[in-house]
């Protein structure tokens, strides 16, 4: 009985160094009480292949409650560059891809400072790749948020008043990247 407390006792110790380490492989950092953030790193990512098409719009084209995101990346030093519609099949034995799935805007500077913004009325951004990672959820201005690490690229994913949003970075601070999630809130 003895050795069972012992073990049992040693068990609990461990997982609370576990604990207090942080073994989940994310970094934490709180924004003066008003965000919380937590990165879940990604050690690896894999392509995949995305059955979509896509048309090249300019703003104008956007639905009006839409326009406004072509000029957000002026926030943290990027213009946009281009906004496309990407296109899906609704009916998958179809032969056209006829369903709107996703509006996508490319901001980027002359610094290899780069984001792509794709969000979704009717679902979950399209992507053409994919991860594993632990999913611990930050909050940003009062919504709870996946932000993803991997090298010098942050993802982003979240919903917020009936958008999907899914967000990569290159080059942008995680500074800048809260900056920018931000503005879509508002």
């Amino acid at each position: 009985m003895k050795r069972i407390s012992i073990v049992l006792a040693i068990c609990f110790v461990v997982l609370g160094v576990f604990a207090l380490s942080g073994c989940n492989n994310s970094k934490v950092e709180n924004n003066e009480g008003k965000n919380s953030i937590k990165i879940n790193e990604i050690e690896t990512m894999a392509s995949a292949k995305l059955m979509a098409d896509s048309k090249v719009i300019t703003k104008e084209e956007l639905p009006e409650n839409l326009q406004n995101l072509a000029d957000l990346g002026s926030n943290v030093g990027v213009e946009n560059n281009m906004i496309t519609e990407i296109y899906t099949k609704s009916v998958p034995s179809s032969e056209t891809f006829d369903e709107l799935h996703d509006y996508s805007f490319l901001f980027s500077d002359d610094e290899e400072k780069s984001i792509k913004l794709n969000l979704s009325l009717i679902g979950t951004p399209l992507r053409d790749y994919f991860f594993q990672s632990s999913n611990n959820v930050s909050t940003i201005s009062g919504v709870e948020v996946l932000l993803f690490q991997f090298r010098d690229r942050y993802l982003v994913q979240f919903s917020n008043a009936g958008i999907n949003y899914d967000i990569e970075t290159q080059g942008i601070s995680q500074t800048d990247v809260v900056s920018f999630v931000e503005s879509l809130i508002k």
